[in-house]
């Protein structure tokens, strides 16, 4: 039996079988010192999705209609990402971190587990530590936050960031898990209606994070995101492990190099 921590990683999924297989197996090449699980949360839009071949890796679970969508394009995936999470808990017991992982997105450099272990979570970004964007004002108004939050009804008890840049350990995101499912006002479903469009995981996730933490005093990391404008010259921080809107194209030079391991 493995001694080695687990990691679980959420990829959620809408085209391109070779360039879900090839995100996981970047994954596994760069964290060779974890045993990482995966729950993939595939679109209902993903038509051409190759179920065989993906269920016949090690440590890869299968979501299917994970989201409510009731017949509208919803942006959210905090749906999906809930109900993936309680999905793996029914396989993987014993998972350290979440992390939520794009296809769009590659590992770059080796070291993730030996820096997240330090912390609890990760809420650090310049670019979007700023004021409650004006498409979730309605969330105050709306009282969703009225059991969680003392001050709710001000905008600044809100954070933001993608969802993708931070990781979580399972201690952080089962309270995370608990508080959507239990405790907030509006249900995920009414939540997703209510914000069509919107990405509420963008706000939801990252201030309840901050919530557990000021209420567990627990250790907050920085993001391991990099937004990469040019993905031909990109310079990672020490934080810095994965790298972000890479295309979807599996022939893409950047993701060969990765798999050659030229770069």
């Amino acid at each position: 039996m493995s001694t080695k921590p687990k990691i679980l990683f959420i990829i959620p999924a809408h085209e391109s079988n070779d360039c879900l297989y090839d995100t996981i197996e970047n994954v596994k090449k760069f964290n060779h010192d974890v045993d990482c699980y995966f729950v993939l949360s595939i679109a209902q839009s993903f038509r051409d999705f190759d179920a065989p071949r993906f269920l016949n890796i090690p440590g890869v679970f299968v979501g299917r209609d994970l989201d409510q969508r009731a017949g509208k394009r919803y942006e959210s995936q905090l749906e999906s990402y809930i109900k993936s999470y309680t999905l793996a808990k029914k396989h993987v017991n014993d998972f350290e971190y979440v992390k939520f992982h794009h296809t769009s997105e590659l590992f770059v450099k080796t070291g993730f587990y030996d820096y997240i272990k330090n912390y609890d979570f990760a809420y650090k970004d310049s670019s979007l530590e700023e004021p409650l964007p004006t498409r979730y004002h309605p969330i105050v108004s709306l009282g969703t936050f009225k059991e969680v939050i003392d001050d709710y009804e001000k905008y600044e008890s809100y954070r933001y960031q993608l969802v993708e840049a931070a990781y979580y350990s399972r201690f952080v995101f089962d309270f995370i898990e608990d508080i959507v499912y239990n405790r907030l006002k509006t249900d995920l479903t009414s939540l997703n209606n209510y914000f069509n469009y919107t990405a509420i995981e963008e706000i939801v996730i990252p201030t309840l994070a901050i919530e557990c933490a000021k209420k567990f005093n627990l250790k907050q990391g920085d993001n391991v995101l990099l937004f990469a404008v040019d993905i031909a010259n990109y310079e990672l921080n020490s934080n810095q492990f994965t790298l972000k809107h890479v295309p979807r194209q599996y022939d893409h030079t950047l993701r060969k190099k990765m798999r050659e391991g030229t770069l």
